[in-house]
């Protein structure tokens, strides 16, 4: 998995010793949690939470992705051969005709 970037303010200007770059008030910084915090704690960045990130809750819906074909385009063909244009329209299609 790759790491998270962050984007802040820069409040003070500074020059990056890990960057080798000057960051100017008022322009953005970029970097890993780690370093932002960093430069945060030292008074450059302006001071946001960073939000904690959940766990991906997979699709468990197995049996209504094996039914559905994407075909490209944003459209996905039914088992009927029908196609439908965007997945969620499809997955509603699906369930309809199973009714």
């Amino acid at each position: 998995m790759s790491e998270r970037i962050f984007e802040r303010k820069v409040v003070k200007s500074f020059t990056g010793k890990k960057e080798k770059q000057d960051y100017i008030r008022g322009h953005k910084f970029k970097g890993n949690e780690k370093r932002v915090k960093e430069l945060t704690d030292a008074g450059y960045l302006e001071k946001v939470d960073i939000p904690k990130v959940e766990a991906a809750v997979p699709d468990n819906n197995v049996e209504t992705a094996d039914q559905l074909k994407h075909v490209g385009g944003g459209y996905y063909e039914l088992p009927n051969g029908e196609r439908v244009q965007g997945e969620e329209n499809a997955k509603k299609a699906l369930a309809e005709a199973g009714e």
